[in-house]
């Protein structure tokens, strides 16, 4: 089964530096916890879907490309503020929990078992079950 993009919902950030190419793209609930890294301060997000309820959750975290600053003097702004924090090398950490829907409770499985996917031989039962776990048994 081969297919190009994402065919049923899908998240796409452009990071790179020339924002009009195709940026990173993710299908599946599995890149989640993935961190990138942008080339400018502006970072189109795109989300699509092709069913009713899609949930896509983005975090993200704002780094200065400067040096650390200290308290200010007085001239700058008349009250100290806290030092801008540096870019870190340690990679975002995940969700440090599990998403409360598997995907066989999603609508895409719901979808899929209605159009005869369990019973269609075009399709082995391993992809079946990495598509929808637990849906055709």
């Amino acid at each position: 089964l081969a297919y190009d993009g994402c065919v049923w919902a899908g998240v796409e950030i452009k990071t790179l530096a020339d924002q009009r190419q195709t940026g990173f793209r993710f299908c599946s609930p599995d890149y989640g916890g993935t961190s990138l890294t942008s080339t400018r301060n502006m970072v189109p997000v795109i989300t699509f879907s092709r069913l009713y309820e899609v949930k896509s959750l983005l975090r993200y975290r704002i780094a200065s490309s400067g040096p650390a600053t200290s308290e200010p003097t007085s001239e700058e702004t008349g009250q100290p503020t806290q030092p801008t924090r540096q870019p870190s090398s340690e990679r975002t950490p995940g969700p440090t929990s599990e998403p409360k829907k598997r995907c066989y409770e999603r609508k895409l499985c719901q979808i899929l078992v209605k159009l005869s996917l369990c019973d269609s031989s075009a399709y082995t039962a391993e992809l079946k079950e990495q598509v929808c776990p637990g849906s055709c048994r």
